[in-house]
């Protein structure tokens, strides 16, 4: 008698049971991946697991039995990345937060597909190809859609000075690229039991700090500006009007409190975040092109700029979200704008 070849049906939960321990373990090394580089990217920090954080990925491609459980898994470890990466965002909009995540972890996705499919190449060839892919990928996730520029791979070497000095040369881009190309010959050198791979990676690791220690030694800093930036630690809810708890003048007023309690005496620049300067608050109009009663803000806001820079004898840089009507004097309209008199934009 001949075996009985298995149906496609097999594959469900008729698994023999060594297979499914090996999709459990498949599952297991995508979701690992993505929190390796959600520990090397900010604010963790831990920079240095970048290095073998993709490795995980890798050989859960290889164990993955199709290209669907390898697109599925590499979304998982997108996933397992962006969800906690993207907290910032849930003040703002919980369901902006969940989609953008979801969104980026098709990235993760697409580069899995491409490791599976890159698997054909020697070594090397598998590193260029896969860094190549990644590179495509990241840029086009910092320009698509307005683009998402947050969170690259070479964003978590950010302390490694050496290391990032080639940042001139290649960019961000490169640098992440440079990353996944030590990632892809580590593993191969120890998935395929050959030491070229390693060597490889060894060679690239050194050549980027070689590059980087012989560049630093040729910058030359010297202090040319004093600068404060102020952060006063603002709760987003103080920000936000469908809260209930919308307090401009308390935003205000808290930046206003925290500059003039700087100990040190002379600044050529002070430096606030955006939004403090919030509705009714204006600093691009003159207030005389208003209505009295956003006239009274915009003087308000305008003076008090004009006060911490006269009593610090410094310039300030600060950011202003504003929305006024046409009628109001803040028009996109040319024909409406043509309307207001030249001197109404001129501010001093």
């Amino acid at each position: 008698m001949t075996a009985q070849k298995p149906s496609k049906r097999d594959t469900g939960r008729h698994r023999p049971p060594l297979q499914r321990r090996e999709l459990w373990i498949t599952w297991v090394l995508f979701i690992v991946s993505g929190l390796l580089s959600l520990a090397a990217a900010p604010p963790y920090g831990y920079g240095f697991v970048a290095f073998f954080s993709l490795i995980p990925l890798l050989h859960a491609v290889r164990m993955a039995p199709d290209y669907r459980i390898t697109f599925w898994g590499g979304w998982a470890a997108g996933i397992t990345f962006y969800v906690p990466a993207l907290v910032w965002l849930i003040p703002v909009t919980v369901v902006g937060w969940l989609a953008l995540a979801l969104y980026c972890a098709v990235y993760f996705a697409v580069f899995a597909i491409a490791a599976r499919w890159a698997s054909r190449f020697t070594a090397v060839w598998t590193a260029v190809v896969l860094a190549s892919i990644w590179l495509v990928l990241e840029y086009i996730r910092s320009v698509a859609f307005t683009g998402f520029p947050w969170l690259l791979l070479s964003h978590s070497q950010h302390n490694f000075e050496t290391f990032i000095q080639s940042l001139d040369i290649i960019g961000a881009f490169g640098l992440g690229a440079v990353i996944v190309v030590m990632n892809v010959l580590v593993y191969e050198s120890w998935k395929r039991k050959q030491a070229r791979p390693l060597f490889v990676a060894i060679i690239v690791f050194c050549a980027v700090c070689t590059y980087g220690y012989a560049r630093a030694g040729t910058i030359r800093l010297r202090p040319s500006l004093r600068v404060a930036a102020i952060q006063a630690a603002v709760p987003q809810e103080m920000k936000e009007t469908l809260e209930g708890k919308y307090d401009p003048e308390g935003v205000l007023a808290r930046y206003v409190a925290q500059t003039k309690s700087l100990t040190a005496g002379k600044f050529d620049l002070i430096v606030w975040p955006e939004t403090i300067f919030l509705f009714p608050y204006t600093l691009n109009v003159n207030p005389d092109a208003l209505e009295d009663s956003n006239a009274k803000y915009a003087r308000i806001a305008q003076e008090t700029l004009r006060e911490i820079a006269r009593s610090r004898s410094a310039h300030v840089l600060a950011g202003a979200t504003t929305y006024l009507p046409a009628e109001l004097g803040y028009v996109a309209d040319p024909v409406r704008a043509a309307q207001i008199p030249i001197g109404a934009w001129e501010q001093r």
